[in-house]
């Protein structure tokens, strides 16, 4: 969906909530009736159906309605888009801003602010010496040479160079004697090898090395507990499996995560073996105390390729 289309649905989403007057809002957050009319105004394009659920049931969308001033105004909307921004992608988040704008009327007001991906990480490059140094975003693939230490230089003393010079002359003396001596029982041992050594006797071919065995492959060992329990399920149903904690206790408010009825079979193969079908005719996976885990779990559950369905955060519910 196109920018301009969806500064039209936050138009007519606007025109909806005026209709319903005091009605539109319910504890706090957009009501029932109106949140079952965002497929009418979506159609058949369904891509922000649950991005734009989960805008409209924070308690903060219900705030924009109720400030004076357009400064308040920009200032509540960018720190909503800012929550988001933990959840959503940059054109998710564009798209939302896009349907705030048509709601609140901000058309020609400025562009929504949340955090930016990080740049990529630079490197110093080799440049010569000088006042300023050059940046390149090229990576590096040698690392910085290493100045090799100077070589350890040995000083003889004025004093002691007499002594030392004749010890040196007389070691000198010493080896080139023992050199030629070594020189000469080598040459004399290669004569008598030459004249008097027998020729070699030839051996009996010796018999053909046995066989080493054939080694078998050893077997596959066996996939421990955990990973034989997670096998074929869906990944974000490994990834927040321990996030729902023990079960609730009275008074607590939970926040569950549903998705299409015929999605109840394959959630119970792939995610949990103990989701049901809920009061709205709904498959209800999983419940989490924490609205923000219940949408992550939600939105990865619906990214997740290896099945068709798409899952959004339900109704509160206290226990």
């Amino acid at each position: 969906m196109a920018s301009t289309s969806d500064h039209a649905l936050g138009q007519r989403l606007a025109q909806l909530i005026q209709q319903s007057g005091d009605s539109a809002f319910e504890g706090g957050v957009l009501s029932r009736r109106l949140q079952a009319q965002l497929q009418d105004l979506l159609g058949a394009e369904t891509s922000l159906l649950n991005p734009l659920r989960d805008l409209l049931q924070r308690p903060s969308f219900r705030q924009l309605f109720s400030l004076g001033s357009q400064g308040q105004l920009l200032h509540a909307r960018d720190a909503l888009l800012r929550d988001l921004a933990d959840v959503y992608s940059p054109t998710v988040l564009n798209r939302l801003d896009a349907v705030l704008q048509g709601c609140l009327n901000l058309h020609g007001a400025a562009a929504a602010t949340w955090p930016a991906a990080a740049p990529p990480s630079t490197v110093r490059s080799a440049a010569p010496a000088g006042p300023s140094a050059s940046w390149s975003s090229a990576p590096s693939s040698q690392p910085p040479p290493v100045a090799s230490a100077p070589p350890t230089v040995v000083t003889i003393p004025t004093h002691a160079q007499g002594p030392t010079s004749i010890l040196i002359a007389l070691l000198a003396l010493i080896c080139g004697a023992l050199v030629m001596a070594l020189a000469g029982v080598l040459i004399g041992n290669r004569s008598t090898n030459g004249t008097t050594s027998p020729p070699a006797a030839t051996k009996p071919s010796s018999p053909p090395a046995p066989t080493a065995p054939l080694i078998q492959p050893a077997p596959e060992p066996p996939r421990s507990e955990p990973e034989a329990a997670t096998a074929g399920q869906w990944q974000a149903c490994v990834d927040y499996g321990g996030n729902d904690g023990p079960p609730p206790q009275p008074g607590q408010t939970w926040w569950p995560v549903v998705g299409p009825g015929e999605a109840l079979e394959a959630s119970r193969l792939h995610c949990r073996g103990d989701a049901f079908t809920n009061a709205n005719g709904n498959a209800q996976v999983a419940s989490f105390r924490d609205r923000d885990t219940a949408a992550a779990f939600a939105q990865q559950l619906t990214e997740d390729s290896s099945h068709p369905y798409s899952f959004w955060v339900g109704d509160p519910t206290q226990r």
